[in-house]
C-alpha cells in the first residue's frame, strides 16, 4: 500500500494526492512535499555536494528477514560508491525515516534528504549502489555496522538511472525513488482501475492514534437502511496497519450487495471502519447513508472530518489501463495451451507472471488453479486455468511489462507460495504489455508453444 505519513505532510499538502505508479520509469517525478532550491545533478560523474543534494521521494521495503522489522523497523537507504564499496550518503532518523517503519508498505510524497556519511573520504562518485539497510546499530550519519541488516542492495547505477526512476533491490525486497532538490513537479497520467461491475474500495484515509498497540486489527463493516450487514475479508484487512496513512489502489470489494439487482445502484448503505479492543469492536469512523450508485468512482467523507474512503469507477474492458494490473491478470482464464517441452516431476507444471522490470512473481496457476495433468509435452485445450496473486504481492499502480512462464515446481512448494529458490523455466515469452495481453493470446519463444485466455467472469 502507498502512504504519506501525516508527519511528513507540509501545510499545504493534500494528503489524497497519490505517487507516481511505481513499474512505469517514463512516469517519473512527483511534486515533493518540501519544494524547489539546492544543487541539481549534473553527471556524468558526481561530485559530493551532488550526492548530497538527493531526496528521497518514495520508499518501499518488504518484510522477509528473520529479525524483528517484520513488523516494525528503522530503517535508511545508503548510496555506496561502486569503485571503492565505500558508502557515501544515507538518510537518517531525523530527517524523516523514523515516520517510515512498516514493511511492505509504500511510502510517497516523501522529502528526505541525505547525509554525508561519517568518516567518509570519496570525493566525487562515477557508480553508484543503493543499500538499503534495518538499522541496529548507530543511525545515519554512522557508517553501515555489523549490527545492520542488509534488506537489498541496488544493481550498479550510472548518474542518468539514479534519478527519478523506480530503484529496486535485486532481491526485490526493496525499492527507492530519489530526486534532485530543484527537481520541478511532473504530471503523472491518471491511471484507470480494471475489475468487473461491482463496488470496490480503492483508497482508504483515516485518523487513529495506536498508542501503545503496534498492531491495531481494523474491520470494515457495511450496512444497508433495509438492515442487511456484510464487512470486507479479514484477509485484505490484514493490510490496513495504521492510521494517518493514506492506503491506495486496495481493489477491495463490497460484495454484500448483487450487482445483476436492478436496484443495486439504489441502494443505500453505510460503512464503518473498526479496531478491535480489549473490550470488542470500538468504532473509528464512517460514512453517512449513500447510494450505491453515487459511490462509484467516487469519494465518501467519514463523519467528523475522520478521513474518507474512496471507490473505483466501473471499466469493463479488460487490459485497457496503460499498465499491466494485477487485477486483470488475476481475470485470466486460460483455454488452451501448448508446450513442447514436459516437466520431470508429474503435476509440477506451473504458469508464473513476472514483472520484467523487477523480476517479482506477480501471479501464477499451478494444479490448484487448473493446471493439473498439462505436465508432459503436447496441446490442452479446454482448461479453466486461473492465476492467482502469488505470495505477499498486492498491486498498487499496475506493471509496465510483463514475462509468462512455464516453470517445472521442483521446490516441493505449490502457487501462490512464493519459490523456495529460482525454477527451471521450461518456456517463457516475450515481454509483454496490456495491448499484447489484450490479443487473449501469446506465444512462446523459440517455437516452444503457445496459450490462449479470455477474461474469467466472460465465460
Amino acid at each position: 500500500m502507498l502512504f504519506c505519513p501525516k508527519s511528513m505532510k507540509g501545510e499545504n499538502m493534500n494528503p489524497a494526492r497519490v505517487c507516481m505508479p511505481f513499474m512505469m520509469v517514463a512516469l517519473i517525478l512527483v511534486a515533493s512535499c518540501g519544494g524547489g532550491g539546492g544543487t541539481s545533478i549534473s553527471g556524468p560523474i558526481l561530485d559530493l555536494s551532488e550526492v548530497k543534494a538527493l531526496v528521497l521521494d518514495q520508499f518501499y521495503v518488504n518484510g522477509g528477514m528473520e529479525d524483528e522489522y517484520r513488523s516494525k523497523g528503522e530503517f535508511s537507504v545508503y548510496v555506496r560508491d561502486s569503485a571503492t564499496g565505500r558508502d557515501v550518503a544515507c538518510t537518517s532518523q531525523d530527517d524523516g525515516m523514523s515516520s517510515l517503519t512498516a514493511p511492505g508498505v509504500y511510502y510517497g510524497d516523501l522529502d528526505v534528504r541525505f547525509r554525508e556519511v561519517e568518516g567518509n573520504d570519496v570525493g566525487s562518485l562515477a557508480r553508484f549502489k543503493l543499500v538499503f539497510v534495518e538499522k541496529d546499530g548507530g543511525d545515519c550519519p554512522d557508517p553501515i555496522g555489523p549490527e545492520d541488516d542488509i534488506a537489498g542492495e541496488s544493481a550498479e547505477l550510472t548518474s542518468e538511472e539514479l534519478v527519478g526512476a523506480m530503484i529496486w533491490a535485486t532481491n526485490g525486497r526493496a525499492a527507492a525513488v530519489l530526486r534532485a532538490q530543484s527537481d520541478d513537479p511532473m504530471s503523472v497520467g491518471s491511471m484507470a482501475p480494471s475489475l468487473a461491475d461491482g463496488l470496490f474500495i480503492d483508497k482508504l484515509f483515516f485518523e487513529y492514534d495506536a498508542g501503545d498497540d503496534d498492531t491495531p486489527r481494523f474491520y470494515i463493516f457495511v450496512e444497508s437502511e433495509d438492515g442487511g450487514q456484510c464487512q470486507v475479508a479479514d484477509d485484505l484487512m490484514d493490510a490496513i496497519r495504521a492510521g494517518d496513512v493514506l492506503y491506495a489502489a486496495l481493489g477491495f470489494p463490497i460484495s454484500c450487495f448483487d450487482p445483476a439487482d436492478p436496484d443495486f445502484p439504489y441502494i443505500e448503505i453505510r460503512i464503518g471502519l473498526y479496531v478491535q479492543d480489549d473490550s470488542g469492536p470500538k468504532l473509528v469512523a464512517e460514512t453517512d447513508f449513500i447510494a450505491i450508485g453515487d459511490l462509484i468512482g467516487e469519494r465518501a467523507e467519514f463523519e467528523g472530518g475522520k478521513g474518507y474512503i474512496s471507490f473505483q469507477g466501473v471499466r469493463m474492458e479488460q487490459f485497457g489501463a496503460p499498465v499491466v494490473r494485477l487485477a486483470d491478470l488475476t481475470a485470466m482464464q486460460i483455454e488452451s495451451l501448448r508446450h513442447t517441452e514436459g516437466t520431470d516431476t508429474v503435476g509440477a507444471l506451473e504458469l508464473h507472471v513476472t514483472d520484467e522490470a523487477s523480476g517479482q512473481l506477480l501471479a501464477c496457476a499451478g494444479a490448484d488453479q487448473g493446471l493439473a495433468g498439462v505436465d508432459a509435452a503436447g496441446s490442452y485445450a479446454g482448461l479453466a486455468a486461473t492465476p492467482v496473486a502469488a505470495g505477499w504481492e498486492r498491486e498498487i499502480f499496475g506493471y509496465g511489462r510483463v514475462l509468462l512462464s512455464l516453470v517445472e515446481r521442483s521446490d516441493g512448494l505449490a502457487c501462490p507460495t512464493l519459490p523456495a529458490f529460482e525454477l527451471p523455466v521450461l518456456a517463457k515469452t516475450a515481454e509483454l504489455g496490456p495491448t499484447e495481453l489484450a490479443a487473449g493470446e501469446a506465444g512462446f519463444l523459440d517455437g516452444a508453444g503457445e496459450l490462449s485466455f479470455v477474461r474469467a467472469t466472460d465465460n
